[in-house]
């Protein structure tokens, strides 16, 4: 099976890195307002809760698969790609 970033062609893939680093500051843009990157529903903008929310999902899914550069990068702000649901903040 080939994966998504397999599939894409050079130009698909530019596009998705592009966007996925508008996301990204974004991020970059909450911590420092925020002093934290523990974005929920209730404190960010939609964009920005669903792309995060969608980055997990795409780690869960597939670890291995999982761009390395955009995990360092997230894992580097102190992002959590996996919830516990006993913890009574999210990041």
């Amino acid at each position: 099976m080939i994966s998504a970033a397999a599939a894409m062609t050079h130009q698909e893939q530019v596009v998705h890195n592009s966007t996925w680093e508008v996301k990204f500051q974004m991020l970059l843009e909450f911590q420092a307002t925020n002093n934290h990157v523990k974005v929920t529903q209730g404190n960010a903008t939609r964009l920005l809760y669903s792309w995060v929310r969608n980055e997990r999902q795409l780690y869960k899914k597939d670890p291995k698969s999982y761009d390395p550069v955009h995990y360092k990068k997230l894992t580097d702000l102190g992002f959590q790609y996996s919830l516990n649901k006993k913890q009574t903040t999210f990041i």
